[in-house]
């Protein structure tokens, strides 16, 4: 009788380090799995994040730049270089000639009033950088870098295009 009693605490044994077998078996995996949807979803959050830091530095940067149009009158005691030759010009190569001027004013002022970190708080900041105008087909081309927490910075290169003003000028 006492063999047969030996023989079930083993049975119980081997039980028990089968079940601490699977056990160690199958936790790591599960815990891999949870542990690394929580990575990507911290990578996802984070992507998202660097993303409306950008639209917000793109809605900054192209108000400032419409305030710039704005704000611009031509000189009062402008006048053209040689009265003839502007007189004979139509009015479409007339206002494609200020609006040289107006590029030019657009191009001074961010020159002048530039400051690249334009949002700086301890968990986030956002800059400008390499803005360059293009006069030749009416764009501004920059870049927008956001950083999350001191961390590596993303960069954004965007676009935009500068609206024609249409000085509306008859034929004088």
């Amino acid at each position: 009788m006492m063999t047969n009693q030996d023989s079930q605490k083993g049975y119980a044994l081997l039980y028990v380090l089968i079940t601490i077998v699977l056990i160690g078996l199958f936790i790591p995996p599960l815990m891999n799995s949870v542990l690394s949807s929580s990575l990507q979803y911290k990578k996802t959050e984070e992507s998202i994040q660097h993303e409306k830091l950008a639209e917000m530095g793109t809605i900054f940067f192209e108000k400032k730049v419409i305030d710039i149009l704005e704000g611009w009158d031509l000189p009062e005691d402008w006048v053209p270089d040689n009265k003839e030759v502007w007189n004979s010009k139509s009015p479409e190569e007339k206002n494609e000639i200020l609006n040289k001027y107006v590029l030019q004013n657009v191009r001074d002022e961010i020159e002048r009033n530039h400051n690249s970190t334009f949002l700086e708080t301890d968990g986030f900041k956002i800059e400008l950088i390499n803005i360059r105008i293009m006069q030749e087909t009416g764009t501004i081309n920059y870049q927008i870098s956001t950083s999350l927490n001191r961390g590596a910075p993303r960069y954004f290169t965007k676009e935009m295009t500068i609206p024609k003003i249409d000085f509306d000028i008859g034929e004088n």
